[in-house]
């Protein structure tokens, strides 16, 4: 089997690849549109990137500013690494806000599209405001 074969094998599969990832992408959607309602906010927040950032931020948080934190992804290595610690923190926070356990926060942060549609489609997950995390009461102006 030659390289020729090898790249006509991988290409003939590219469209499975493509419809598994439009098929998460729109569970991803739909997902997000659906907590931000539970969220009392309007869906459509819930797709606009950057805004709904800012929006889970400041219902997981307190403060929607944190949000700037993903900016540190431009920090080769540690900021990559920063980002993947404060996604895993907010989901944790969001399953928490919903009175949902540590192993539904686990299936948030591994299989995000999938979880975020049961959350969004759970008709008995409320949200509940949590505190503001100590570590950020003095950032933010609070006490």
């Amino acid at each position: 089997m030659g390289l020729f074969a090898v790249f006509e094998f991988i290409y003939s599969y590219l469209w499975v690849i493509q419809l598994v990832l439009l098929v998460l992408l729109g569970m991803y959607l739909i997902g997000n549109w659906l907590i931000f309602q539970k969220l009392g906010e309007p869906g459509w927040k819930g797709i606009v990137p950057g805004l709904n950032l800012y929006i889970l931020f400041e219902k997981v948080y307190g403060n929607g500013m944190y949000a700037l934190v993903y900016l540190a992804c431009f920090i080769p290595v540690i900021g990559g690494m920063a980002v993947m610690v404060v996604n895993a923190y907010t989901q944790y926070r969001l399953a928490l806000s919903f009175k949902k356990d540590v192993g539904f926060a686990a299936g948030l942060i591994l299989c995000g599209p999938i979880f975020r549609l049961l959350l969004g489609m759970d008709r008995k997950a409320k949200y509940h405001q949590l505190p503001t995390p100590d570590f950020l009461n003095g950032l933010s102006g609070r006490s």
